[in-house]
């Protein structure tokens, strides 16, 4: 996490040219060029290759890397848990906090870069996902070919849903069809645990809709001092707790689902 990161930009087989032309030659006034492997370490820049700067000639063959100051990423939690694999899927209960893709202050420390480096050589890749402080079910095709079949069954909506909530308040009467909800139990404390059937499959505009209604979800981070992702934030209490879809092998409507969080209690859902 605190070594530099050197990202390939560009590989030049049939063409010359200069490299402050390239479209990220602005980033960084140095770039590193060397030929046929990335360059590791800032201390290996005289064996493997130089620094070019923007008036350098490009030649064919060579092979350009932009490197980024070092950066630690914040910490996640990584309890992990797969739920099932086979040759198509893998899919697993994501903890909190992690997030499903790399994006922002995280590359490393995301659930699809830790799946990677757990089945390597093979890249699998998130079907949908969940944001970073929501915990439950989160389904990985292991190759680009199942992904075609199975991610756009989330994109026009033959996938189905189902989270469970913990507000604050007891919602009594005219409950909404956007999303569907249904009141599992209302407790003494206060809160009330709900099974919440999303319309759109996006958690963050979920916590937005229940929001609007009057329902804040318990750890909803638009009410924290600090909303930054943090291991020491009070836990959002939502998770993603059942998913059916269609098997991409089988063609059979297939439902899986992770243990329920603390929160819920001993409550199973019907």
């Amino acid at each position: 996490a605190g070594a530099d990161r050197v990202e390939q930009l560009h590989h030049l087989d049939h063409a010359d040219g200069v490299v402050g032309a390239h479209p990220l030659a602005h980033l960084d006034e140095r770039f590193l060029v060397g030929r046929g492997r990335a360059i590791e370490g800032a201390e290996h820049r005289r064996t493997d290759g130089d620094y070019a700067f923007g008036n350098r000639i490009v030649k064919e063959g060579e092979r350009y890397y932009h490197r980024r100051p070092a950066t630690i990423e914040p910490d996640v939690n990584a309890d992990i848990r797969i739920l099932y694999e086979d040759e198509a899927l893998i899919v697993v209960d994501k903890p909190a906090p992690l997030p499903t893709r790399p994006g922002g202050q995280f590359n490393r420390n995301t659930l699809q870069s830790i799946l990677r480096d757990v089945y390597a050589p093979q890249k699998p890749r998130p079907a949908h996902r969940l944001d970073a402080n929501t915990t439950g079910i989160v389904v990985f095709t292991r190759i680009a070919a199942y992904d075609r079949l199975v991610q756009p069954q989330f994109e026009r909506g033959e996938v189905e849903e189902v989270y469970l909530a913990r507000i604050l308040g007891h919602p009594e009467s005219g409950l909404p069809t956007r999303p569907e909800v249904r009141v599992l139990q209302r407790a003494a404390d206060g809160t009330s645990l709900l099974e919440v059937r999303p319309q759109t499959g996006r958690a963050d505009l979920l916590l937005t809709q229940l929001r609007h209604l009057g329902w804040p979800v318990v750890g909803d981070p638009v009410a924290l001092p600090c909303r930054a992702l943090s291991n020491a934030a009070p836990r959002i209490c939502l998770h993603a707790y059942r998913l059916t879809l269609m098997h991409p092998v089988t063609g059979e409507r297939v439902a899986y689902e992770p243990e329920l969080p603390e929160w819920a209690g001993n409550f199973r859902a019907d």
